[in-house]
């Protein structure tokens, strides 16, 4: 993603998929994370309601730290940027 490009979550979502070279159900196995579910960010039908939910994404997608926090961002979790930072594993509840 170029730095100047607005944050999208459903376009850096495909671009860092594509990336990855996954497909939506292996998005979806790899981040355990429910295939509609996905499928609905993919399309910009919904955005995340859980940031715990990004964060696996951006681990499954295998992001740097860097590119993790505009994805957090995008998706509507700036507050959480600093989940991403801790080396504790994802803890769901």
């Amino acid at each position: 993603m170029q730095d100047n490009e607005p944050l999208d979550f459903a376009a850096m979502l495909d671009w860092y998929r594509h990336r990855a070279r996954l497909n939506l159900h292996e998005l979806a196995t790899a981040g355990n994370i429910p295939f509609y579910t996905i499928r609905n960010w993919a399309w910009g039908a919904t955005l995340p309601s859980e940031w715990r939910d990004v964060v696996l994404l951006a681990r499954a997608l295998k992001l740097s730290e860097a590119e993790a926090g505009p994805f957090l961002i995008a998706a509507g979790h700036h507050t959480r940027v600093s989940c991403w930072q801790t080396s504790a594993p994802l803890t769901l509840v």
